[in-house]
């Protein structure tokens, strides 16, 4: 009874004085779960009070955080602490009243991180001033007021408050060979050090040094027999009970706790190392805490969102939501959980969860300083720029109002009715009659002109047959082109060392280069008479001659008289215009003033009555490899369709496009554990149009060829059978009727790869 009165004589005075206060008896803004937490805590970060404190790598300050007001502001320490300008390593914090900011000047990030130099500045909060800085290494670790570090293979010890460090442990014996020392954890009366060595694998050694005798014992983490593994076991984590470790098998992570001595392994969880995003989780006794997208817990109405869940055993908890993220980890610090990833973009991410209530801040989206630099550079030295249409236009038509066939190359292609395709083994053309399902041979690539000989592209325009043929010449593969007449397959013309090509009606321009010592030749040949004229080289386009630059496509424009290139680097492709009238080059567009993805390439793609499209690659996280395709009229690109599978095959029509989409990469799909029994490898043809995605059929198979013969009305489909056994590959054909939705299956191809 006098419990109750002395309670309710508590929330009286509480209610009393917040009328005085309004701050007063609220709940800590920055409080955050009480829960034991198994992994360590972030070692960059720190929460202080109200605030939290993370370095900001680009301009070497630290991000401080309020949980109160949810502000974000930037400190330059080394500002306020009247120091010469460094690199910022981590924050962490001995106690309420100060921060400890590790940092580096250029003169000691001379070796690998762990051995390198580092100063940790004691900073009062109060008094706003470094009050102390300790000598340590980037292998040290702080744990309250005790700082521990590896330097020359020995154990250094300083407690925040005293004026000099200790020697604790020399490991020069037990460790001689060691390539990196860090350590990896401080607890009560224990430090554990690691020890990794490369001689002929990679290995792991940990020691147990105790705090009070300063004794040292040494051991490697034995993990069950849960499978087969290719990496050492990493510490995540450490209490005075148990040990917590996580090790990488062939098709799954596995994280496992042990004694101090690294056995008696138990299993905490294992999760599948084919995962979508793969994010590194966090541990605490409540929970398994990691993130997973929406398709894999079978949300499809958001499917590339993500959801941080708390999971034990088969049991999973959402906990909060968030967008999908590269690199995405999970890290304890102060109660919460920090979420980081980055995005394809640049775009740097970091959120703080309350794992009890779900409550998530947005600290930071921010792109980093690289990435920064390339969106403003994006619009340097266009003068012309092509104006792109951000949203992609509205939905025409639908599978069965497909609209002309605009794709005129690729395996296969329709000519005067029949399809006309490269056999699976690329050593022939042959002819198919939709109607009767007859398969003819046209022609037949000759083994001993062309060793090693395939056929990879046929196109079609103006009567003729282009097919690219790679082979080997000599000690190196090299690609000729042939003409073949559409209507008897007779060979007319032929082009060695073809790198690209574009043609219009009876004229041709063709890149070759017999030796890459010297730049590639632009010719236009007349194929009539065949009669060459060169145009230029590509020396023009690469006037500094850096070896990896490259054109990777080419499209003649009949309205211009120009030639459109797409040239540049592996990963990265500008647009440019050739004025075939002045011989002027004019860089016209960058991927980057789109996007700043890390990969993305521009590509044109011939199609019909000599036009082209104008495509952007692009390396999407989440999304995947995929393009995005625009009609271009040399000022203006409007955007047609929107991630398309570059995994697959495409045939882009009037009003859309039909796809061939493989299950892992298709958001549509319901995500499959690759370890499950009844995983399945499947594509699935759609056809898209705007954002809308029609669904037509399933084929078991993760690689599908396609074409569209719209005389007939039907897709041709060409499927790799799963079952068969390598180096022998089986490929089976179809025609699917668009309008019965029959699939008949016309042909089964088998070969040796080798052969």
């Amino acid at each position: 009874m006098k419990f109750r009165n002395v309670r309710r004589l508590g929330i009286s005075l509480c209610w009393l004085i917040s009328l005085i206060s309004l701050t007063s008896c609220q709940t800590d803004p920055a409080k955050g779960s009480n829960e034991k937490w198994l992994s360590q805590n972030d070692s960059q970060a720190v929460i202080v009070g109200e605030n939290y404190y993370m370095p900001d790598f680009d301009q070497n300050q630290i991000m401080i955080w309020n949980f109160s007001d949810q502000s974000l502001k930037n400190w330059d320490f080394f500002q306020d602490a009247q120091m010469p300008s460094g690199k910022i390593r981590r924050v962490t914090s001995p106690d309420a009243s100060r921060l400890a900011i590790w940092t580096q000047n250029e003169e000691e990030n001379t070796d690998i991180y762990e051995r390198n130099p580092i100063t940790v500045n004691l900073w009062n909060l109060k008094e706003k001033r470094v009050e102390k800085q300790i000598m340590a290494t980037g292998s040290g670790q702080m744990q309250g007021q005790d700082l521990y570090w590896i330097k020359d293979n020995q154990l250094w010890h300083q407690s925040v408050d005293e004026d000099s460090a200790e020697m604790i442990a020399d490991l020069s014996a037990e460790a001689t060979d060691a390539n990196s020392m860090s350590v990896e954890a401080i607890l009560e009366h224990t430090v554990i050090v690691s020890a990794d060595y490369s001689v002929e694998e990679s290995s792991r050694t940990y020691f147990k040094i105790d705090r009070d005798e300063n004794t040292l014992s040494s051991f490697e983490a034995e993990p069950g027999d849960w499978g087969e593994y290719y990496s050492v076991a990493y510490l995540i984590g450490a209490n005075e009970e148990k040990l917590y470790f996580q090790i990488y098998g062939s098709m799954k992570i596995y994280y496992f706790s042990t004694d101090h001595e690294g056995k008696n392994a138990e299993l905490i969880q294992s999760t599948n190392e084919g995962t979508l995003i793969r994010p590194q989780p966090a541990l605490s006794q409540k929970g398994f805490y990691t993130i997973v997208t929406n398709r894999e817990i079978g949300n499809f109405d958001e499917p590339r969102q993500c959801q941080v869940i708390r999971q034990n055993g088969y049991d999973k908890e959402s906990v909060a939501t968030l967008k999908c993220l590269e690199e995405l980890r999970c890290t304890p610090v102060g109660g919460w959980l920090k979420i980081q990833g980055y995005s394809g973009d640049g775009v740097n991410h970091v959120f703080l969860v309350q794992p009890q209530t779900g409550k998530m801040f947005t600290v930071a989206e921010a792109k980093n300083e690289y990435y920064q630099s390339l969106e403003e550079a994006a619009m340097q030295g266009i003068d012309q720029p092509v104006a792109f249409d951000n949203e992609v236009r509205e939905a025409r038509g639908s599978s069965k109002d497909p609209g002309a066939s605009l794709t005129h190359f690729g395996t296969a292609l329709e000519i005067q009715g029949n399809a006309v395709m490269i056999s699976a083994n690329g050593k022939q053309i042959q002819q198919l009659n939709p109607e009767t399902g007859l398969i003819e041979e046209r022609y037949a690539l000759s083994r001993s002109r062309y060793p090693e000989g395939r056929i990879v592209k046929i196109q079609n325009n103006g009567g003729r047959l282009f097919a690219d043929i790679s082979w080997r010449k000599e000690d190196r593969m090299t690609s000729t082109t042939l003409i073949l007449d559409s209507a008897t397959f007779e060979v007319t013309a032929e082009f060695n060392d073809v790198g690209n090509y574009t043609v219009n009606q009876d004229q041709m321009i063709v890149a070759q280069r017999s030796d890459w010592s010297v730049p590639e030749e632009y010719w236009l040949i007349h194929l009539a008479t065949q009669n060459k004229v060169k145009l230029f080289d590509s020396a023009s386009l690469n006037p500094k001659g850096n070896y990896n630059f490259y054109v990777s496509s080419l499209a003649y424009d009949e309205t211009k008289n120009c030639l459109w290139l797409t040239a540049g680097y592996a990963n990265e492709s500008y647009l440019y215009q050739y004025s075939l009238d002045d011989q002027t080059l004019l860089l016209r567009a960058r991927p980057d003033q789109l996007n700043t993805w890390n990969e993305q390439s521009f590509m044109l793609f011939p199609t019909a009555d000599s036009q082209f499209v104008l495509g952007l690659w692009q390396a999407e996280d989440m999304v995947g490899d995929n393009f995005d395709i625009y009609e271009f009229d040399g000022n203006h690109a409007e955007l047609i369709a929107k991630d398309l599978p570059s995994w697959g095959d495409i045939h882009l029509t009037e009003n859309g496009a039909f796809t061939a989409e493989y299950s892992q990469w298709d958001w549509n799909q319901p995500y499959q554990d690759i370890n499950s029994a009844s995983y399945r490898e499947y594509s699935t043809i759609y056809y898209r149009s705007g954002e809308e995605k029609e669904e037509l059929l399933q084929l078991d198979s993760s690689s599908v060829q396609m074409a569209y013969l719209p005389a007939s009305r039907k897709l041709w489909l060409r499927a790799r059978e799963e079952s068969a056994e390598y180096p022998q590959e089986l490929w089976i054909t179809y025609l699917y009727d668009l309008d019965s939705s029959e699939l008949r299956k016309v042909n089964e191809e088998s070969f040796n790869i080798y052969e």
